[in-house]
């Protein structure tokens, strides 16, 4: 479902039609009485963050993405990017195949074993990290300067969606999984009828019962089922 239509499906639930017709009126309509589609799509995109972390929290490879980090001398912190959620995995890529970077906590950073033997041998060539804040800090501090050469594997934060026509508006679909983007319509009416002081509960617990269905589906989807060979008697 796009944008438009999860909005027009929560419009529905609500029983709040638009003053015109959405042809002539075009998108952001903010003719309606109560619900405007500027208020409404605020709603659209604090509901598909709350489903970005479902998402995530039972399938976390689903919504991975990568980018490039450009290692320089003697640097060994590097910025997250802006849509950093959680690491998945982080490689060497100066050669093929890659090499993995392994994470280490803050307390092991200068503690790891065979630290000064290690560091001889690898030569500044970084194969551990830890995360500070919106930082990445590599062990051994890396000795070279490369562009692209660590590839970073995480799992993304999803861009809100905007009032326009265009492709980051009224005609985008949600990468939370199209099979249950009525939670999205849902959730929009949940907090729609909490602004009016209505009591929220059949929404809720509608969005919440589809909330469980996708998550339940996204934890299914990386199992997989056991192979067995049947015994055969000759």
């Amino acid at each position: 479902m796009t944008v438009i239509e999860v909005i027009d499906l929560a419009r529905d639930i609500l029983n709040e039609p638009l003053n015109v017709s959405r042809a002539s009126g075009g998108f952001p309509d903010d003719t309606s009485s109560f619900f405007t589609d500027t208020q409404l799509l605020r709603y659209f995109n604090q509901v598909q963050r709350e489903l970005n972390l479902t998402v995530i929290q039972a399938f976390e490879n689903y919504l991975v993405t990568e980018a490039d980090l450009n290692i320089s001398n003697n640097v060994d912190t590097y910025g997250l990017p802006a849509n950093f959620i959680k690491l998945v995995r982080a490689e060497d890529v100066r050669n093929s195949p890659a090499t993995e970077i392994y994470p280490i906590s803050l307390n092991e950073k200068e503690q790891y074993p065979g630290r000064l033997i290690y560091d001889l041998v690898n030569q500044g060539n970084p194969d551990k990290y830890f995360l500070k804040g919106t930082s990445i800090v590599f062990r051994p501090v890396p000795n070279f300067t490369t562009n692209s050469a660590v590839k970073l594997w995480y799992a993304k934060r999803l861009a809100d969606m905007v009032a326009t026509t265009g492709t980051a508006g009224a005609t985008a679909t949600s990468e939370i999984p199209q099979e249950y983007h009525e939670a999205l319509a849902w959730g929009i009416v949940k907090l729609a009828w909490i602004s009016q002081q209505t009591d929220p509960t059949p929404a809720e617990r509608e969005f919440l019962r589809l909330k469980e269905d996708m998550k339940k589906a996204l934890e299914d989807r990386q199992i997989q089922q056991s192979r067995y060979v049947k015994d055969v008697k000759y």
